[in-house]
């Protein structure tokens, strides 16, 4: 009793001497603890209460999407619906028909938006093509995407604009993966990584610590 009654002095007298800097920092590795690191703020909010098309188009075709830039769009499209408040996503079958109607022989966003009355524009653009190997068997990918805003309010004007040519995932190269499995992983990853420009970025994510969602799609 004696000893338990000595460490809660001195554990009173240590925070009464605690001087105010560090024991916040000591309460903030506690938070950090408990909840993780939070989110880095979004880059772009101007999605809000906006009608938004989502557009992916890949470097290695000659124009429009491809079946690889049209899976990453599908991601962003479910990642903003769900992530950014009052945002009317436009659906994939209204951008399709529009694409199949029209002689889109040129990357044409402002023409895009407006067969699709939409306010806004999210152009991605992948400028390589998505890798998903580092050698044979070993598995990391590796994406170099732009994506832009064009506001059609604002007669087609580039609200926003960011290009990220080294986005990898996972940290570490891992063998014994499934393929399919790894693909789809990492295009849901591409997609998260740019519809977070829009609401704010896990920092663990950003940096690809996780593997524990391969395999679950």
């Amino acid at each position: 009793m004696h000893t338990r009654r000595l460490l809660g002095c001195l554990l009173a007298a240590f925070l009464l001497t605690t001087n105010t800097g560090c024991l916040a920092r000591i309460i903030g590795f506690g938070h950090y603890l408990a909840h993780g690191m939070p989110k880095l703020p979004a880059e772009y909010e101007g999605l809000e209460d906006s009608r938004a098309a989502v557009v992916c188009v890949a470097a290695d075709t000659a124009y429009g999407p491809n079946v690889t830039s049209n899976r990453v769009a599908r991601h962003v499209r479910k990642a903003l619906a769900e992530n950014v408040d009052d945002i009317v996503v436009v659906p994939e079958e209204e951008i399709s028909d529009w694409l199949d109607h029209n002689d889109w022989s040129e990357v044409d966003y402002v023409a895009l938006g407006n067969g699709v009355k939409a306010d806004k524009v999210v152009a991605i653009e992948l400028n390589a093509p998505i890798r998903f190997h580092e050698g044979p068997q070993l598995y990391r990918g590796s994406a170099d995407y732009t994506v832009t805003v064009i506001d059609l309010k604002k007669q087609g004007k580039k609200d926003f604009r960011r290009r990220v040519s080294d986005f990898h995932w996972p940290a570490q190269a891992r063998y014994g993966v499934q393929e399919t499995q790894f693909e789809a992983a990492f295009l849901k990853r591409v997609g998260d990584r740019i519809a977070g420009h829009f609401y704010g970025l896990d920092p663990h994510e950003d940096i690809g610590q996780d593997t524990s969602d391969i395999g679950e799609f």
